[in-house]
């Protein structure tokens, strides 16, 4: 698999990391500037907080906030994932329903961010996986040659085809 694919696209939370996330205090914050901005209560939460930060950016900040539980990142490394990227030697990507900020301070702090190309998060998209739109925004980075696709939701599996990449779920990590 190492020597198939010319680029390795990932997803982040739970892919490379678990994050530690107050989940209840994100869905609130999120439903309520929902409620306030009559954003559909039917969309999911990725797409709610997409949303909320073409409103404002301020959203986005709040989101960052949650997911660092205020600056300070609680997370553990998935340790299949970081000893794969760590054997591939060769630069890697990330689409991600996280904020890009929040990627790269995890991937900082590991010593991991030079063998990152290009991070696109949550905060650089205008739609949600499972729509192709965050691979947009990836393909100019991209080397010529076939992409694999490395995730651990369905919605990353479906992403995957939609932008028509190969895909893995991260359990399958040899």
């Amino acid at each position: 698999m190492k020597s198939f694919y010319s680029n390795y696209i990932f997803d982040f939370d739970g892919t490379i990391a678990d994050l530690s996330i107050d989940w209840d205090e994100c869905r609130a914050f999120v439903n309520k500037g929902c409620k306030e901005h009559q954003i559909s209560n039917e969309l999911s939460l990725s797409q709610k907080i997409i949303d909320l930060g073409k409103i404002s950016h301020d959203y986005l900040d709040v989101i960052y906030q949650i997911e660092t539980t205020k600056g300070a990142p609680k997370y553990t490394l998935i340790a299949t994932t970081i000893n794969f990227i760590k054997s591939l030697n060769k630069e890697i990507y990330i689409i991600s329903h996280n904020h890009s900020k929040t990627i790269a301070d995890i991937l900082t702090k590991e010593g991991l961010i030079n063998s990152c190309q290009k991070i696109i998060g949550i905060n650089d998209i205008n739609f949600a996986k499972p729509n192709s739109e965050p691979y947009q925004h990836i393909q100019p980075y991209i080397k010529l040659g076939s992409s694999l696709y490395i995730g651990d939701r369905e919605t990353d599996r479906q992403f995957a085809e939609s932008a028509n990449l190969d895909f893995i779920f991260t359990n399958e990590i040899i």
